[in-house]
């Protein structure tokens, strides 16, 4: 089948009756091609309105341009580029590159995407040929996921990152987190992230169609909801907890009537709160602290302090805050189904309904929901997120030489050694040579992993070199060392304190 073709058919909005419909035709390799191709295809449309920009401006009269140049001369000049060039500070990578997106026309987004990561006057400036682009996507994903910035929480036990419910980030922030991550998708670079299959749900305008959203992410409170449909728990309410801001509230949980993809970033929720109390009066009995609290006699203990919801009716982005003027119902019997549902649907998406509409419109402004439909939610996870599974025998299978033979004894050692190493230093050193954090969709065939052998003045190996890398180029410069003893340890200090940066990137 021509992949251009069914490719074409599906951007032109051919949809009824199309191939990509039947996913359990294609594995995931297949869907990749042809979702890779869409993207080709609207990428070199972008890169051609560009060109005919610049032909465009060389045949207007140069005095009426120049007129035009002194007034519109930034917009000329971005509406003649042909990439979507990003330059950013190590520094501040977050900051740099939403000043630089911010309010972009859609046309330059669709470029082809080139990044420069540093300052003309610093140590570190890297020229993007390939592996800037995913260094400086890890960069905004640790920023983006940093405790430090309050947007996500991750659950240690699961991995998964859900966004924070009470966040108190601009939702713009999480519009601009949505239009990085469909970047990243539309340039074919994986980010080390794990989300919730509800979010592709959303993204692509499916989330009905999952079966079971609280598997992979909620799994404990999967197994407590099923629980309580079974026993019949007395005094338990109609109400969701909260816990953020240094606040722990009740939320009055009412059946919701739209679809989670039906909200707009613009239309502001209402919260109604049953109570709200201070985290501090609700200490945690596994700390000496608590245990002593507990101990103390009542009359000791202050009552909690009491909370003005009027005072923080907007403090929380996308939200209204009020009071419940009702009083909850028990849940019972005859509404436990209803119970259960609606507090499935608060810790999927109702909690964090702004946020992660502002992040779907982010996202949509590069890769539209009918785009993403052409691939089943398992392949557009692992398009995005990449692949945890490595194999160092594939690694080796696929890797070029240059200096050396790869049947030199030497050849021999190193791959010894990295057979000795656990998987998770096997992947750091991929992350070494190549930038990638994760396994790409398609295998680690799709990577390029080049060892050059590197000598020091022309002359002989100096054993006091370290192993460099080439994250452009895939490629890893290894001296020569008397030993496998030597070239293991040189190896190890290589990856512990040349991680992060681009060396010669």
């Amino acid at each position: 089948m021509d992949a251009m073709e069914i490719a074409r058919t599906w951007l032109d909005g051919q949809h009824d009756g199309h191939l990509l419909q039947f996913e359990f035709l294609f594995n995931i390799n297949q869907q990749a091609t042809y979702f890779r191709t869409m993207n080709h295809i609207r990428m070199l449309k972008a890169y051609c309105d560009s060109q005919k920009a610049h032909r465009l401006r060389s045949e207007i009269d140069l005095q009426s341009y120049s007129i035009a140049l002194a007034i519109h001369r930034e917009r000329i000049m971005s509406q003649e580029q042909h990439h979507l060039l990003l330059s950013v500070n190590r520094m501040r990578v977050l900051g740099c590159a939403f000043d630089q997106l911010w309010q972009r026309h859609k046309s330059e987004l669709l470029r082809p995407l080139k990044v420069r990561l540093g300052e003309e006057d610093a140590f570190e400036v890297g020229h993007d040929l390939g592996g800037v682009q995913i260094e400086f996507f890890n960069t905004i994903c640790r920023t983006l996921f940093h405790e430090d910035l309050q947007m996500f929480t991750t659950d240690p036990t699961t991995g998964f990152s859900c966004i924070r419910p009470g966040c108190l980030q601009p939702l713009y922030m999480f519009e601009l987190c949505g239009l990085l991550f469909a970047l990243a998708l539309y340039n074919g670079i994986t980010l080390p992230i794990r989300l919730p299959e509800i979010y592709y749900g959303m993204l692509s305008g499916r989330s009905e169609d999952i079966q079971d959203p609280l598997a992979d992410a909620w799994p404990k409170d999967r197994k407590a909801l099923s629980e309580i449909a079974e026993y019949d728990i007395p005094g338990l309410q109609f109400t969701f907890p909260i816990e953020s801001n240094g606040l722990r509230l009740s939320i009055l949980m009412e059946e919701e009537t739209c679809a989670p993809e039906d909200f707009t970033p613009d239309q502001r929720r209402t919260m109604k709160i049953v109570d709200a109390t201070p985290i501090a009066h609700h200490p945690d009995p596994s700390t000496p602290t608590a245990a002593h609290q507990q101990s103390t006699a009542s009359s000791l203990t202050s009552p909690p302090l009491p909370v003005d919801i009027q005072a923080i009716a907007t403090s929380w982005p996308g939200w209204h805050l009020i009071p419940a003027h009702t009083e909850p119902p028990d849940v019972d019997p005859s509404n436990i189904a209803l119970y259960t549902s609606l507090y499935t649907a608060h810790l999927r998406h109702l909690s964090v309904q702004p946020q992660l509409t502002s992040f779907r419109r982010g996202f949509a402004h590069i890769l539209p929901p009918p785009l993403l439909r052409a691939l089943s939610l398992p392949s557009l996870r692992t398009l995005l997120e990449g692949d945890t599974h490595f194999s160092l025998a594939e690694l080796q299978a696929i890797t070029q030489y240059d200096g050396y033979d790869p049947a030199m004894p030497y050849i021999a050692s190193f791959w010894r050694v990295l057979d000795r190493w656990p998987v998770a230093k096997q992947m750091r050193l991929l992350k070494f040579v190549t930038a990638c954090e994760r396994v790409p969709a398609g295998g680690v065939g799709c990577l390029t992993f080049v060892i050059k052998r590197v000598v020091d003045f022309g002359e002989e190996e100096d054993e006091a070199m370290l192993p460099t890398s080439s994250t452009c180029f895939g490629t890893l410069g290894l001296p020569l060392y008397r030993n496998e003893g030597v070239l293991e340890r040189k190896l190890s200090l290589a990856l512990e304190f040349g991680l992060e940066g681009f060396g010669i990137a």
